[in-house]
């Protein structure tokens, strides 16, 4: 009996310790075993407590730097799950020794132009916005396409065409990197614009003393035109006053911007003239037997162009849009003895002009005076002479009617070669050059005449 007791009390007592055990197995929760770089550094109720302590610590730090990506850098941080009971962990004793090992460092994105490490910036958005500001200047204005001018346009008669941006890049090579530094090493976005467009340099301003101009202070300063005038666009005619201030600033931007422009025109092709001799038609007459008419083409041209100079403009394809047509004039060859051809050559070789036709001394002076080595003096057109003899003011003189409205007059000559109602030619000699009548020494004093009506010589001769 007494065996029996005994046995059933061992039961009873491993019925209970199992029981005990089932309920220390239930109530068992999970916890996490914290390692910095492999190291344990203590047990924690969840991950949440070590991300919210981080995200707190950042946030406060992103308050003190706001120009900066602040992060809280404690080492490499890994979990290990484990069962636990009870409540024997401690998450602030874990967060106490990360605090001791927190090193807070600015996150930023390093900007390097061909190899050369210019700034760091606050993160990738504002380095774009830095890089998209810069090449934002060379955009065309408006839309894509745009009226604008070409030189080629200018050199055919100001047309304009259409343009298309073709490519836009820098120069120089840009890399961006993220680096961690210290919040006083991130460069606004504002300070390194400035850097890269004008290169650092400092403003340099000069006042304007007494007699001075704009060469001379070109060439004092060693300063090109150019810049001034790029400058100072107020200055017109190059007038410039005493105490006036001039920006003399030589930009050296760190990046350039190439731009591939492409534009079309359309080009007017000029119509020719041709001419064709009709022998029976007197010479110096013409007439037009076909008007003929402009052509236009369609040309494309790229423009390439460095921070907005044009360097290069070449034609990248054409099209015909109407073939030009000459306009056609028949003219006469016919010579006929004694009738001018309308054109005039010089009465005399090589002359040397004194005095032109217009007012001299109150009063019309209805010639053009002349003088040469060679005094001889030539019929400027085909016609019949109608005076020659003294004429009051002139001295000697010859007078030819070139029997199609106009008349010329040679003056002052010192001996007369042909007579009235003498038939002459083009080019023949007619008489002397002299000093007669009123004149101050020896010369030819030579007039036009279109219906009577006195003309300006030079408007016909050399042509």
């Amino acid at each position: 009996m007494k065996r029996y007791r005994t046995l059933i009390l061992a039961l009873m007592l491993m019925f209970f310790i199992s029981i005990g055990m089932i309920y220390l197995q239930i109530n068992k929760v999970e916890r996490f075993e914290v390692f910095i770089d492999n190291t344990y550094m203590g047990t924690i109720s969840q991950p949440d407590v070590i991300e919210d302590w981080l995200n707190s610590k950042e946030q406060s730090l992103s308050s003190q730097y706001p120009e900066a990506v602040m992060k809280v850098d404690v080492g490499e941080i890994s979990y290990k799950p484990k069962k636990m009971s009870g409540n024997n962990v401690d998450d602030r004793l874990v967060i106490s020794e990360l605090e001791k090992r927190a090193v807070s460092v600015a996150s930023g994105v390093e900007v390097t132009i061909d190899g050369k490490n210019i700034a760091i910036v606050r993160d990738n958005e504002i380095a774009q916005k830095i890089l998209d500001e810069i090449k934002s200047k060379y955009q065309p204005n408006g839309s894509e396409e745009n009226m604008v001018q070409t030189l080629s346009a200018k050199e055919n008669g100001d047309m304009t065409g259409k343009q298309q941006m073709e490519s836009l890049e820098f120069v120089q090579e840009v890399t961006l990197k993220e680096k961690l530094t210290t919040p006083r090493q991130i460069t606004s976005m504002e300070e390194i614009l400035s850097i890269l467009q004008t290169g650092g340099v400092e403003k340099v301003n000069y006042t304007v003393q007494a007699g001075d101009c704009v060469s001379c202070i070109s060439k004092k300063l060693n300063v090109s035109l150019d810049l001034i005038y790029k400058n100072n666009a107020w200055i017109e005619n190059d007038f410039i006053s005493v105490g006036d201030e001039l920006d003399l600033t030589e930009l050296k931007p760190m990046l350039s911007v190439k731009s591939v422009e492409k534009r079309t025109d359309t080009l007017v092709i000029p119509r020719g003239i041709k001419y064709e001799n009709d022998p029976s038609m007197r010479l110096g007459q013409s007439r037009v037997l076909q008007e003929g008419k402009d052509g236009a083409k369609q040309v494309t041209y790229l423009i390439t162009k460095i921070n907005g100079e044009i360097i290069e403009e070449t034609p990248d394809n054409e099209i015909l849009l109407e073939a030009s047509a000459d306009k056609i004039i028949i003219q006469g060859t016919k010579i006929i003895p004694g009738i001018g051809t309308g054109n005039f050559a010089w009465p005399i070789v090589s002359p040397t002009l004194t005095s032109e036709f217009g007012k001299r001394w109150g009063k019309l002076h209805a010639g053009t005076d002349a003088v040469s080595s060679n005094r001889a003096i030539l019929a400027s057109d085909h016609g019949k002479v109608v005076y020659a003899s003294t004429k009051s003011g002139y001295g000697q003189c010859i007078i030819i009617d070139h029997q199609n409205g106009y008349r010329t007059l040679y003056a002052h000559l010192s001996d007369i070669q042909v007579k009235d109602g003498q038939k002459v030619e083009k080019g023949e000699k007619i008489g002397v050059m002299g000093s007669t009548g009123n004149s101050t020494g020896v010369h030819l004093h030579f007039e036009i005449q279109k219906d009577g009506i006195q003309q300006n010589p030079l408007k016909f001769l050399n042509r």
